[in-house]
């Protein structure tokens, strides 16, 4: 994504086509080729969901590429290798960390409507809220 090329255009394609079907169907027929349960939900996540955060990285390494800040270090002579370590990498963590941040209760909503059809976590004893309520210390009604 940093050099471009060949690569960049085969993931971005790859992004494109996973992109072009919703989140929970592509989920639904990953956990349904694999066995129903929560690993199955963890990789079905995994393959489906990694493709927004390839985006958001791709997007901010072109526009920070070309930042003066790392036009200054590469005319300082710096490498490639240290110039997306120490200089771009760490431009974007904050957009990352508010990603993840606000997909979580997505994927709440997304593991609970599996569960609901019987592809998700099969051995929930009750409900989430209630065994918050508990471990925080409280008691339940």
């Amino acid at each position: 994504m940093y050099f471009g090329g060949a690569v960049d255009t085969v993931l971005m394609r790859v992004v494109d086509v996973t992109i072009a079907f919703p989140f929970l169907v592509l989920m639904i027929a990953i956990i349904t080729v694999l066995e129903p349960g929560l690993t199955s939900f963890y990789v079905a996540v995994t393959l489906v969901g990694w493709v927004s955060y390839a985006r958001l990285v791709r997007a901010q390494t072109l526009v920070l590429k070309s930042s003066e800040f790392v036009l200054a270090a590469r005319s300082l002579g710096y490498g490639h290798l240290r110039i997306m370590f120490r200089h771009i990498l760490p431009s974007f963590y904050s957009y990352m960390i508010a990603r993840i941040t606000l997909e979580i209760p997505g994927m709440i909503l997304g593991e609970t409507a599996l569960s609901f059809i019987g592809l998700g976590n099969l051995t929930v004893t009750g409900e989430a809220s209630a065994r918050l309520i508990r471990s925080l210390g409280g008691t339940e009604q």
